[in-house]
């Protein structure tokens, strides 16, 4: 199996917002798998997720692996419609899936930024294709500090955008903030990328945010949440607002401390996790691959047992 090339690749038209992206988008594992859907953070691809690839098809789950438009694969709509939002990235996702002709997601994945975009999918009542919800290392209801002061942000984050559509001066500019974000340890796979990731960080609404997260607990929607304590960008007071708010208990809580394995299972009758590291930065899929994996998993066959 490859794990990122283009040659992974494939293709597919989605009609949506009054435009057409050709979506590139990878498909791996067993055709008549339980379905996995991840989407990744700005500025990432499919790759950001690439040490997951082995450990969860060989357990059988077909992953289904979008890139999204301006990130280095999917090119942005030739209309220039696309502006980024977590609204305009869910209805993307949303015609994505019905593209390929998907009736039932078992879960879909948010990493990072992407957090509030699955969250949004969850939060349409009417998109009852998607049976449960994985947060990875995601943001919440108010800013983190990744995007703090959001005032600053959100005037770079516009600043950035409109400049990259100035020929000449908009490759300048990107190649000038790609050392910028370097610093912080993100590296997007074009220049460009980078700075939509700060207009797009910009754009967060954490209201809508705020929203969802009520609807899929008013729904008890099943949910899996993975951070870390020492996460760089999101900070542990966020994921706790988020927890509360979807009605997480202590009971619903596996904490890894680094020092060994963790003692607590969890029963697949159990459709609200969180899975809660001491250490693991950012990148919890790179750093406790094995744990991430293992319960992303668990958590599909348990969704699929229970066939909600």
């Amino acid at each position: 199996m490859d794990n990122g090339g283009m040659d992974t690749l494939k293709s597919v038209d989605v009609n949506v917002l009054d435009t057409t992206f050709s979506m590139k988008y990878a498909d791996l594992g067993p055709e008549d798998g339980p379905v996995a859907v991840f989407v990744h953070g700005s500025p990432a691809t499919y790759n950001a997720f690439k040490r997951l690839f082995k450990p969860i098809t060989e357990k059988g789950v077909r992953m289904i692996l979008p890139n999204m438009p301006g990130m280095g694969y999917t090119e942005i709509d030739k209309k220039g419609v696309y502006n980024f939002t977590s609204y305009q990235k869910a209805e993307i996702i949303k015609e994505f899936i019905k593209a390929l002709g998907i009736r039932r997601v078992e879960t879909m994945l948010g990493f990072s930024l992407a957090g509030h975009v699955v969250v949004r999918v969850a939060g349409d009542e009417q998109f009852d294709v998607l049976k449960s919800v994985t947060i990875l290392s995601g943001p919440g209801t108010r800013p983190h500090r990744l995007v703090r002061p959001l005032c600053l942000i959100k005037v770079l984050g516009t600043v950035l955008y409109w400049a990259l559509r100035v020929p000449i001066i908009g490759p300048i500019v990107a190649r000038l903030f790609r050392p910028v974000y370097a610093l912080l340890d993100l590296r997007g796979k074009t220049p460009e990328s980078n700075c939509y990731s700060v207009y797009e960080g910009a754009q967060l609404r954490f209201d809508k945010c705020h929203e969802d997260l009520m609807s899929i607990a008013k729904r008890k929607l099943p949910v899996l949440l993975f951070h870390a304590e020492d996460d760089n960008f999101v900070e542990k007071e966020v994921v706790e607002e988020n927890m509360e708010i979807l009605g997480l208990t202590p009971d619903d809580v596996i904490r890894y401390d680094g020092i060994g394995p963790c003692s607590k299972t969890f029963p697949d009758s159990k459709l609200h996790r969180a899975v809660w590291f001491t250490k693991g930065g950012h990148r919890l899929q790179n750093t406790h691959t094995n744990v991430v994996s293992e319960q992303i998993t668990s958590m599909v066959f348990a969704i699929r047992k229970k066939n909600l």
